[in-house]
Parts: C-alpha cells; structure tokens; sequence
C-alpha cells in the first residue's frame, strides 16, 4: 500500500512539471477574483448581484436596492432569510410563486419600500417555516386570505405603509 502511494506522488509530480512546461501554462484570462466569487455564488444558488451567505445562524440571501422587478430566480432551496428591500420593480408576489422558484423553506421574508400592490391568493403557499413577513413601505389596500397557507407559522408580519 505503501510503495503504490510513492508511485503515484511520482506520477502525479510528473504531470504537474508537463504542465508547467506546456506553452501557455498557467492560462491567461484567468477569472478576476470577483468573477470567481460569482461563479461561487451560481453554483451555491445566489442570484446575481445578491449576497448569499450564512448570517445569524441561517442561509440567507439579500438582494437589497438592486432594482428587481420580481423575485429572482436561482435562490438556493435551503435560503431561508430572503431579503428583497427596496426593489421598486416589484409589484406582484403571484400565488405560488416561491413553491414555483422551490424556496419555501424560507423563515423570514423581507419586502419593504418596494412597490406590493398585489398579493394573489397561494402567494405564500408551503411557507410553513415562514415566521416573519416584512411587507411595509408598499402599496398594499388588501391581501386576500386565500394567500395564507393554513399550516403556517407565522408571528410577525408589518404592514405599516
């Protein structure tokens, strides 16, 4: 076990000297440190532009003032603080729209200083870990009750224009 360990720190120190000595090697165009964080960020699920990163003990994705006008695809299924803070764009949260984007694992939601003016019913639809919802700022008159899913948790919710 022993001796094929050496054979193969051997081979393995041999390819890499062939490829240091391969015109061309390193490649140039090599990402630039941010376009290596974006790469990270898509393969992690964070949409672009946004900050995906694990703060105050759960997964959360800000895509605060970025100019959205919905709720970007590409959010990781295991987000769940999502913060979408002033975003003017977005106007609806149509029903089913997080089981559609497959986040619904979410805890928190924060929409405030967009520009809600419509909440469908089925909009929170499978949000049964969804203990805080922060819809203040908006356009907000109504949201039907069928936009309420039955099993949900939820203790905080702001309203305030």
């Amino acid at each position: 076990m022993r001796m094929a360990g050496v054979v193969l720190r051997r081979h393995l120190s041999t390819l890499l000297l062939i490829l240091l000595l391969q015109p061309g090697w390193p490649p140039t165009g090599a990402p630039t440190s941010t376009e290596a964080a974006a790469a990270a960020a898509a393969v992690r699920g964070c949409p672009g532009g946004c900050t995906c990163k694990w703060r105050d003990g759960k997964e959360t994705t800000a895509c605060v003032d970025l100019g959205l006008d919905s709720i970007p695809a590409g959010v990781a299924p295991n987000t769940q603080v999502l913060d979408l803070r002033r975003n003017p764009g977005v106007r609806a949260l149509e029903g089913g729209v997080f089981v559609r984007l497959g986040i619904t694992n979410l805890q928190r939601i924060y929409l405030q200083d967009c520009a809600v003016s419509e909440v469908q019913g089925g909009a929170f639809d499978r949000l049964t870990n969804l203990v805080e919802l922060d819809l203040s700022g908006n356009r907000l008159r109504e949201v039907p009750s069928e936009a309420w899913s039955p099993k949900m948790a939820l203790m905080r919710l702001k309203m305030a224009r």
